[in-house]
């Protein structure tokens, strides 16, 4: 039984390990390339939710300014319309059973943004456009 226990206790610390990894080698892979905008939200359903991806459907803007977007649940985040499940990303950035929040991060990884209120894209892409390095790139184009 004391076996049992064991090996159960190792494999579902193996899985949350392996779940962190995987969620650190993400950001890994946007940090110094993409800014990421994480959409979270308690329920897909949820009004504040579809309203924030609606305002996000302008790929071009989104391209321009290195934006990729993540649409996060309690369970999974899509990304590129592919679902993953895990429940890592919306553990780290939801605050206390929010019903909603939306987060920036800069190329540098950092969060310079995080509203639990919907973002509106004109405004989210005048901060972008304000930060230094947007502005360095636009400088260059």
């Amino acid at each position: 039984m004391k076996n049992k226990v064991g090996i159960t206790t190792t494999l579902l610390l193996l899985s949350i390990m392996i779940q962190h990894a995987a969620f650190g080698q993400n950001l890994e892979k946007h940090q110094w390339k993409s800014r990421v905008l994480l959409i979270l939200s308690q329920n897909e359903n949820n009004d504040q939710f579809k309203e924030q991806i609606a305002q996000f459907t302008n790929e071009t803007a989104l391209e321009k300014r290195k934006l990729v977007l993540y649409k996060v649940s309690p369970e999974s985040y899509i990304l590129e319309e592919k679902r993953i499940n895990s429940s890592v990303l919306f553990e780290r950035y939801i605050k206390d059973k929010e019903a909603f929040r939306v987060v920036l991060i800069g190329l540098d990884g950092g969060v310079k943004l995080s509203q639990s209120n919907p973002l509106i894209s004109q405004d989210l892409f005048r901060i972008i456009d304000s930060m230094p390095m947007r502005r360095s790139e636009i400088r260059r184009k």
